[in-house]
């Protein structure tokens, strides 16, 4: 197993402090935190915004691979969790973690180098991540494979 950096970001919709669209910033921070795995969290596509980047473009231009879980929004916005990483990508799987009355929500669980990789975006209620967790939790396969949980746990 090699050892690498993780980082996880919710990019807010490329929206920064000073309240501007702005992906070409998001894309050099994770240039500056030069991490071997980045989990990102509102990765959103806005039909207003000029040229918004897909998940791929948004991955190549940040130097990784992806893995996409696309969700709607509400608004009819498309909203992703990404999974960035610069090792292989040994499986992937797309877990839904909806739950009656919020926002769609999911997590993506990888095999990379060596580890199992939850990457997710957790609900606004205490009661709505429990649920969550429990169907993450109970949706993965379980082995010997060490496991990290990254995302925007919203606690």
């Amino acid at each position: 197993m090699a050892t690498f950096r993780l980082a996880t970001y919710n990019i807010h919709k490329f929206v920064g402090a000073d309240g501007k669209w702005n992906p070409d910033r998001v894309v050099s921070v994770i240039h500056a935190i030069d991490a071997g795995v980045v989990a990102i969290q509102e990765f959103t596509i806005d039909a207003s915004q000029s040229n918004p980047p897909s998940p791929k473009d948004f991955a190549d231009a940040s130097g990784y691979r992806v893995v996409e879980q696309k969700m709607r929004r509400r608004g009819g916005q498309t909203q992703y969790n990404l999974l960035l990483t610069r090792a292989e990508i040994r499986g992937a799987e797309l877990l839904p973690l909806r739950v009656a009355g919020v926002e769609e929500r999911g997590a993506i669980v990888a095999e990379i180098d060596g580890l199992r990789i939850a990457a997710t975006h957790l609900g606004l209620t205490p009661g709505a991540r429990r649920r969550q967790l429990a169907m993450l939790l109970n949706g993965m396969k379980y082995d010997n494979t060490p496991l990290v949980l990254m995302g925007d746990t919203n606690m």
